[in-house]
């Protein structure tokens, strides 16, 4: 079972992997992202042996090491390449992760910068909405209908929205067996009440130091409180320049800016160009 089907990033492949014989140690020029359709399949990545259970997901790097243990006959993994990575990285992720801080972690793992050593593993087994998409995923690929670029496309969107819940909710199942001051709920906080919070009013919100605060942010996501209002602020600002016709000055508004000089300084740092240019690109 294989096939190849087109997104508006480009190709992927999906290919069935096959049974009861091992793949020795190697690595790919692509990300590739596997799902456990049915049975188990066991990995040794970067010297280190997991066991993915049925609806379970890895998604691995470029230049990866890993190797794959035999699969016996009720095994069934299904692969697909990414040829074009900015697709996942900029159409994909950054989409999803401009309104959710800890998602944005994925973005800067696969980023062009990153070491290429990586994986994720999702924790989705039993999971309904991971089944569901894969199964219409491979149907399109295998038996496309008219409009299945499209259609996978956005099929491959719902798939890592998805995945993005399973990761922060296995995030927040291993800080409560740790112990820790649980960070989740903090970031919900901050992304509810971005446009007006405080470091201090956060740190009273949930009877900790205001230092504190940044401490478990930059930790935890990579930013510090302000980093994270900014990554917020301009996510937003985004999105309203995708979806909306609002003036740029009236977008910077709704998202917290009153300094408009301000605003296109951090706009440009986040995205590269201007707000009104990026509106351009977008609707292109």
């Amino acid at each position: 079972m294989s096939g190849l089907f087109s997104t508006a990033g480009g190709s992927i492949l999906m290919r069935r992997n096959s049974r009861f014989n091992p793949v020795p140690l190697h690595t790919h020029s692509y990300i590739e992202m596997s799902y456990v359709y049915a049975g188990t399949c066991v990995q040794k990545i970067n010297g280190e042996t997991i066991e993915l259970g049925e609806d379970e997901v890895l998604l691995l790097d470029t230049d990866c090491p890993h190797a794959i243990e035999a699969q016996g006959e009720g095994d069934i993994m299904v692969s697909f390449v990414l040829f074009d990575q900015s697709f996942l990285r900029d159409e994909v992720l950054e989409s999803i992760a401009e309104g959710n801080a800890l998602s944005r972690l994925l973005t800067d793992a696969f980023n062009e910068e990153s070491d290429h050593r990586r994986y994720v593993r999702f924790s989705s087994r039993g999971n309904r909405r991971v089944r569901l998409f894969f199964q219409e995923l491979m149907c399109e690929t295998l038996d496309p209908s008219t409009n299945a670029e499209f259609i996978s496309s956005e099929l491959f969107r719902l798939i890592f929205a998805e995945l993005i819940n399973v990761y922060e909710k296995d995030y927040a199942r291993r800080e409560r067996e740790s112990g820790r001051v649980p960070v989740i709920p903090i970031v919900h906080y901050i992304e509810e009440h971005y446009r007006t919070c405080t470091q201090e009013g956060v740190a009273e919100h949930f009877s900790i130091s205001s230092k504190y605060v940044s401490v478990l942010l930059k930790k935890h996501t990579g930013m510090n409180f302000r980093q994270m209002i900014h990554a917020q602020r301009l996510g937003h600002a985004a999105q309203l320049l995708r979806t909306t016709h609002l003036p740029v000055t009236e977008v910077a508004r709704e998202v917290g800016y009153e300094n408009m000089t301000f605003f296109y300084k951090k706009f440009r740092e986040a995205y590269g160009v201007a707000p009104a240019e990026y509106r351009r690109r977008i609707q292109r």
